[in-house]
């Protein structure tokens, strides 16, 4: 059963869910080819279903501004770790193209205008020295994650410490 639809251009790759007084954009999804989509909730239409829920729009599309270093379709466990009013952050984690390599932790910030223009650009990046297992947000706040590696290692990012953000066990 479902609320309502949404209809992209694209098969969906991931969503990360977030809620702010301050923005309308209640969710962020990923694409099979890497684009991001902001979603809002619908200021119009309701939903037949549920009462109180709006039907979700896109309220845009984001380009990158300019190529990452990594391949988009290679990003995994996003997550929005920072909100304001026309700008939000994403973490999530490059995967290796290789068995061998190692994944990056990147931090990814989306910025948008009053005409609903967005575009993305990578804002910071930590190596790891094996592979990422999962990722979850703060239970309590959107300012980090916690980070499990492949060898169960727990590490906390905190995107509060630098620009870039910061790991610690």
């Amino acid at each position: 059963m479902f609320a309502a639809t949404l209809s992209l251009t694209l098969p969906v790759s991931q969503i990360a869910f977030t809620y702010s007084d301050s923005i309308p954009i209640i969710a962020v999804v990923m694409l099979s080819d890497g684009s991001l989509v902001l979603v809002a909730e619908g200021q119009d239409a309701k939903s037949d279903l549920v009462a109180s829920n709006a039907k979700p729009e896109v309220f845009a599309s984001v380009s990158w501004r300019e190529n990452p270093y990594f391949a988009v379709t290679s990003l995994r466990n996003l997550l929005v770790v920072e909100i304001t009013s026309l700008s939000l952050r994403l973490l999530a984690v490059a995967s290796a193209p290789d068995n061998g390599e190692c994944e990056s932790l990147v931090l990814i910030s989306v910025s948008w205008n009053d005409s609903q223009e967005a575009e993305a650009s990578l804002s910071g990046k930590i190596l790891f020295e094996g592979r990422v297992l999962t990722m979850v947000q703060w239970a309590d706040s959107l300012d980090g994650a916690l980070v499990e590696l492949e060898d169960r290692e727990l590490l906390e990012y905190d995107c509060s410490k630098s620009p870039a953000g910061a790991l610690s066990p």
